[in-house]
């Protein structure tokens, strides 16, 4: 957090770092926000449906926006809505194009994954360097 980055995503609500609040989604009215706040970190908790909640991390803001829709989702839940495709087109590029061997020993799958990744770096670089538009000619 010191050289200007920020952490924006999704904790599983089983993690312990959770406040014991935050992990209750019984009773929870839908459309609801809750926010918990510690040094540098906020936490949002929003419920899109009844006794369904959703946990947002972000060290960015300080304030929590709610929009005025009928879903009244907080700002932290739009941004993530709107930043992830990035993350979901790499994935579907990387699975497209994986590089794996059948294994069970897990150190194996995570080369395999880091090497799919480093690829798929790769190819983003060298397409953004050399502005080549590559077409697929079967």
């Amino acid at each position: 957090m010191k050289c200007s980055t920020t952490l924006l995503g999704t904790i599983n609500k089983i993690r312990q770092e959770i406040p014991p609040q935050a992990k209750n989604a019984k009773g929870c009215e839908r459309f609801s926000t809750q926010v918990y706040r510690s040094d540098g970190a906020m936490l949002t908790v929003y419920a899109p449906k009844t006794n369904k909640t959703v946990c947002v991390l972000r060290t960015m803001y300080q304030h929590v926006k709610i929009s005025d829709d009928r879903k009244r989702k907080p700002n932290m839940v739009t941004d993530y809505n709107r930043m992830k495709c990035g993350v979901d087109i790499m994935d579907q590029k990387v699975r497209a194009y994986m590089v794996h061997a059948g294994t069970c020993q897990w150190p194996v799958v995570v080369f395999y994954n880091l090497l799919g990744l480093a690829a798929m770096n790769a190819h983003v670089l060298y397409t953004a360097c050399t502005w080549s538009t590559e077409s697929k000619s079967c």
